[in-house]
């Protein structure tokens, strides 16, 4: 028998842009655009649509969507983080960068990718004691956190 669905039910578009996504396929940004028009200021959604759009290099799109995504909820820690993570790795505004990932350790006390990526930005200044300091934090919060542990390490030799 056919299977059918209630055009008006976005999880239903949220699955199914999950599963592509899952699958590496970029029709999954199709499926959460979907969502998106159906919920549009549901940050489950705008997250989903934001980041495949990120993965698959629409980039100045998913940061549109992420700073969407704060306004909607000023207490999403990811928003920020993202904006952060596209402002050091894509735009090179190291700046910026810190802003945002400080940001979301405001708002959530215990996001260790900020935490180490604050890290990474106070290395690439050669502030050393900071970007410790930083990775601390993370492993505070997270003692298995491999990436920091790795920095700290590293750094360690270099002190």
């Amino acid at each position: 028998f056919p299977v059918t669905i209630d055009p008006d039910y976005y999880l239903t578009y949220l699955y199914l842009g999950a599963l592509y996504e899952y699958q590496e396929n970029p029709i999954c940004i199709e499926k959460y655009m979907t969502a998106y028009q159906l919920q549009p200021k549901n940050v489950a959604v705008i997250y989903a649509l934001a980041f495949a759009k990120e993965k698959f290099g629409q980039e100045a799109s998913a940061q549109r969507l992420y700073r969407k995504m704060t306004k909607v909820d000023s207490t999403y820690a990811d928003g920020y983080f993202h904006l952060g993570f596209l402002a050091q790795f894509t735009y090179n505004q190291p700046d910026s960068a810190m802003y945002y990932y400080k940001k979301a350790v405001k708002v959530d006390p215990q996001h260790v990718p900020s935490y180490h990526n604050m890290g990474l930005l106070y290395e690439d200044r050669n502030d050393l004691a900071n970007a410790l300091f930083t990775y601390g934090k993370a492993l505070k919060v997270d003692s298995t956190y491999q990436i920091s542990k790795d920095r700290v390490k590293v750094l360690r030799k270099r002190i």
